[in-house]
């Protein structure tokens, strides 16, 4: 995911000249040859260069569609469309842990990464789908406008607020992406444990809409943000 340092701030002024459209199907297409390429390379230096060509399309992937579903959606079909597309990652996460080991057991490793590849296809397929007027009334309502009309203030607060986010998504890929392996060095099955984090990754959907309504509802939403986050910390520890 590091070539998102350099794209994705980019990547929403790209869509608004060459189409939100495209640039998904092209980001799409980069994670695909990507999962093809990395499933077959001989050397580390060659997995590093398809796993930084899938990242860049994973990054303008996240970035352009997020735009997408912002300039389709309004008011609370917006809310709802957003938390739609926001539990789509843990899904996802849940269904390649699910699907991933058990392929990897019975074919080798470059069989369960070559499913990724699978996976932006169907991805692809879909997007490609979409139906043109859908993608006008996106670029109708996607301003002409750069990074230059925002203010000083602006850019601190937009870097203030999405600090929790990036630390937040730090924490998430580090535990997915090793409890798996911490789990089969203590005893358990490839499948087994990837199965495990995925019910965490379940778990997340459901707790995604309960917190919605709690924090609706809270006097203090800002404590109770806290609490949980706290909560969160000590049963990683506890793992």
């Amino acid at each position: 995911m590091l070539p998102g340092v350099a794209f994705a701030l980019p990547g929403g002024l790209l869509g608004q000249r060459f189409g939100d459209k495209r640039l998904v199907l092209i980001g799409l297409g980069l994670m695909g040859v990507g999962g093809l390429w990395l499933a077959s390379a001989s050397s580390l230096a060659e997995a590093d260069a398809a796993r930084f060509t899938s990242g860049i399309g994973a990054v303008m992937l996240n970035v352009l569609v997020t735009k997408m579903v912002t300039d389709l959606f309004d008011g609370n079909e917006r809310l709802l469309a957003m938390s739609v597309l926001i539990n789509s990652w843990p899904v996802g996460i849940g269904l390649a842990l699910l699907v991933i080991g058990p392929l990897a057991e019975l074919g080798g490793w470059r069989w369960g990464i070559a499913a990724s590849a699978g996976f932006a296809a169907i991805g692809f397929a879909l997007v490609s789908a979409l139906p043109r007027s859908a993608v006008t009334l996106s670029q109708d309502r996607s301003p002409g406008i750069g990074l230059g009309v925002l203010t000083r203030r602006e850019w601190r607060l937009l870097t203030i607020g999405s600090l929790p986010w990036l630390f937040y998504n730090a924490a998430f890929q580090i535990a997915i992406s090793f409890l798996p392996s911490f789990l089969v060095g203590n005893g358990w099955g490839i499948a087994s444990s990837g199965s495990l984090v995925a019910l965490n990754t379940v778990l997340f959907v459901v707790s995604v809409q309960i917190g919605g309504v709690l924090l609706k509802r809270a006097t203090d939403p800002d404590r109770l943000c806290h609490v949980t986050i706290v909560g969160w910390c000590m049963t990683l520890l506890l793992i």
